[in-house]
């Protein structure tokens, strides 16, 4: 994908300063007051659907003021023009269904529509994304004397593809994109010793870069550290566990990057304790992205022979309204439904070498009661959920067999009736460190 810019020179004589509000005046030169020097597009790639942030930029830089607003003139598909009017200098848009090249234009005024600067046109490409018609397999796996890399398959495991060849170091914990158009996934390389750096891809495993750093140019300056990254729903955010001290399984809070702003947001922060030893895993977002689920050992740090249990909570995705929901310390892995009622998270019980009967259950976030989906097979096989099909109806699981093999099956289970149906065996794979989502082809 790329943009281009270009200015359209229109002759504008302005007589009226933003800068100086107590009245009109023109600039000797006759030139507008302001002039439009750019339009940033975000994110990076913009596939159908997706939304999209345009950021008028001035030579004063971003301008906001009272007294102007900003003009923009959008094509959509089939050529018509959108006339749209913003108090600032940002624009949402969403890209139309048919991919091609979009010529936009924007112009500053002021509120009464005198022009405040020449009109500046710019064209964006719309790319038609990689969608297939089937269902497809994200996932991590080892290659001999390169590490772990990312794959894909379909689910008859037909069409294996290795899609990143990262060395040093290795390409794990992959997430599709809500459109299937990209994956995310964090790897060792530009991280540390402690911790992952948090990579994006398109989905044939083209442009490999890094999701976000604030200073590219400095090698010091680290991109954003984290593990298990999810898009939300819409595709404009990322939430993942954030390395807040980089212990190898303590410190982690909740982090969520906004790839329209690219603004960064520490959602949890264990009391506003630095480097707490408390730590908040395996974030998962609510269908309508508002909200998000996780697991934590926050309230049993302090007790030494419960250090390892771990509770649900929700939070909004601002960092606020957190509620803890469950209080039996045995929550792993909460998947969140996307039911309309949106009050049912599906999670693994654990057991502590005790009599409770450990599996995946349902947990409702309103009233706390938990309802057992699909107990364990024996105890020597524990069963994950991972992924969760649109419809809702059926839960993604890894069946895994404690063994020195290590050996993992990956079923589809039916929610309402209770049963799993194999897709493949993934072999002697580790989950929680290699990764594995499943994007689900929805022609409708």
């Amino acid at each position: 994908m790329y943009i281009k810019f270009k200015a359209l020179k229109t002759a504008f004589i302005i007589c009226l300063s933003l800068l100086i509000m107590s009245g009109c005046k023109e600039r000797e030169t006759g030139s507008p007051e302001f002039e439009i020097a750019s339009v940033e597009v975000s994110p990076d790639y913009i596939a159908v659907g997706n939304k999209t942030l345009l950021k008028a930029l001035t030579d004063r830089g971003m301008v906001t003021s009272h007294d102007s607003r900003y003009r923009w003139q959008i094509e959509e598909a089939s050529g018509l023009i959108k006339d749209t009017l913003t108090h600032d200098y940002r624009l949402y848009w969403t890209a139309p269904s048919e991919s091609g090249e979009y010529i936009h234009s924007v112009t500053m005024e002021t509120q009464s529509g005198e022009p405040l600067s020449e009109n500046y046109s710019f064209s964006v490409m719309v790319d038609p994304g990689h969608l297939k018609n089937g269902n497809t397999i994200v996932f991590s796996k080892r290659v001999e004397g390169a590490g772990n890399q990312i794959f894909t398959m379909d689910e008859d495991e037909s069409n294996l593809k290795q899609l990143t060849s990262i060395l040093p170091g290795s390409a794990i914990k992959p997430s599709w994109s809500p459109d299937g158009n990209q994956i995310l996934f964090t790897s060792h390389k530009n991280g540390t010793s402690h911790s992952f750096a948090i990579w994006i891809m398109e989905a044939d495993g083209s442009n490999q870069r890094i999701l976000y750093s604030p200073d590219p140019d400095n090698p010091n300056e680290l991109p954003i550290q984290g593990s298990f990254p999810r898009w939300s729903p819409d595709g404009t955010k990322v939430v993942f566990e954030l390395c807040w001290s980089c212990g190898w399984s303590d410190g982690y809070s909740i982090g969520v990057f906004d790839r329209l702003t690219m603004e960064f947001t520490r959602t949890t922060k264990h009391w506003e304790i630095l480097g707490h030893p408390a730590s908040d895993y395996k974030p998962f977002w609510s269908s309508d992205g508002k909200q998000i689920a996780f697991a934590s050992d926050r309230d049993y740090v302090t007790g030494d022979s419960l250090r390892y249990r771990t509770d649900l909570y929700i939070i909004n995705a601002n960092g606020s309204g957190l509620k803890r929901i469950t209080e039996n310390g045995r929550v792993m892995n909460p998947i969140w439904s996307n039911a309309d009622d949106q009050n049912t998270i599906f999670v693994r019980f654990r057991h502590f070498l005790d009599a409770f009967e450990s599996g995946v259950y349902s947990v409702n976030i309103q009233t706390g009661e938990t309802r057992l989906i699909k107990k364990d097979p024996s105890e020597n096989i524990i069963l994950s959920p991972i992924a969760l099909s649109p419809d809702g109806s059926q839960l993604v699981m890894f069946a895994e067999k404690i063994s020195s093999s290590r050996i993992h099956t990956v079923y589809l289970l039916d929610i309402k009736k209770g049963t799993m149906e194999e897709v493949f065996s993934a072999g002697n794979l580790e989950p929680r460190t290699l990764g594995l989502d499943w994007y689900f082809y929805d022609d409708q």
